[in-house]
C-alpha cells in the first residue's frame, strides 16, 4: 500500500515507513526526502513551499506588518514547533526583501 502524507508525518514514523525516492531529472540521482532535498526543491514534485497570503493593500497597516515581522523573526522555531521544515537563510532574505518591498508598494497607495 503506498499514499502521500506530510514529511513530519513521515519523520515520527519512518522505523514503519519506506520512503519513495524521486529521480532528479536535472542530475538523475534518485533522493529521499529530508531537510536539504525539501529545501533546495529536488524532492520535487511530493515537496512543496507553504505561504501565506495576504491582500497587498493590507501590508500599509502596522498590525499585519508585526505579525509578518513577527514570523519571519521567529520562522524557524515555528517551522521546528510544527514539524515542518524551516527555510534556508537565503530563502528567509527573498522573504524579507520580498514583504519589505510589499510594504513600501502599499504604503505608495
Amino acid at each position: 500500500m503506498s499514499g502521500y502524507f506530510g514529511y513530519s508525518y513521515y519523520e515520527e514514523n519512518k522505523s514503519r515507513l519506506n520512503a519513495v525516492q524521486i529521480r532528479n531529472p536535472k542530475t538523475g540521482q534518485c533522493l529521499v526526502p529530508g531537510i536539504r532535498s525539501v529545501q533546495d526543491g529536488s524532492y520535487k514534485p511530493l515537496a512543496r513551499p507553504l505561504f501565506i497570503y495576504a491582500k497587498g493593500s493590507s501590508f500599509a497597516r502596522k498590525e499585519v506588518q508585526a505579525f509578518l515581522d513577527y514570523i519571519f523573526d521567529n520562522e524557524a522555531k515555528i517551522a521546528t514547533r510544527a514539524d515542518f521544515i524551516p527555510l534556508t537563510k537565503a530563502q528567509l532574505k527573498r522573504a524579507r526583501t520580498s514583504f519589505a518591498l510589499a510594504v513600501k508598494a502599499a504604503n505608495k497607495s
